[in-house]
């Protein structure tokens, strides 16, 4: 392909290349130009990070209207740099701790977002709220 009087080795240019990590880890990637005798080497690093784990106990749970709040405890992989609580976190007693008490006056779905820096990952629990006496 011509660049500007370059001849790239493969057909996608420098500013389009597309490449697939298969795991974490930290990968380095060059690409070669030639024109003649003469060549032009661009080096990138490209950072795979792992993915966060998280996981929210109890997982999907019901509690009776009135009956008081549910503890949620949740755990996150070590590389987690952050996680905060992004949905249902008005009735939550923290939104940046892993164990908050939730009493949610209705059915609510709670998402913990938990990131390696800048790589998120989320999981939910939902936590119904029953009104009748009979389900309680």
């Amino acid at each position: 392909m011509d660049a500007g009087g370059w001849y790239l080795d493969t057909p996608d240019t420098l500013a389009f290349l597309v490449v697939t990590a298969q795991s974490e880890g930290t990968y380095v990637y060059q690409r070669v130009a030639r024109s003649g005798v003469c060549s032009d080497t661009a080096t990138f690093t490209l950072n795979v990070n792992p993915t966060p784990e998280i996981t929210i106990i109890p997982g999907d749970t019901s509690i009776c209207i009135g009956g008081g709040p549910v503890q949620l405890n949740a755990t996150v992989s070590e590389e987690v740099t952050e996680f905060e609580w992004i949905s249902g976190q008005e009735s939550l007693s923290c939104d940046d701790c892993l164990n908050p008490l939730a009493n949610p006056a209705g059915t609510t779905t709670y998402t913990l977002e938990a990131k390696v820096e800048d790589c998120p990952a989320h999981t939910s629990a939902r936590v119904e709220v029953l009104y009748r006496r009979i389900s309680c």
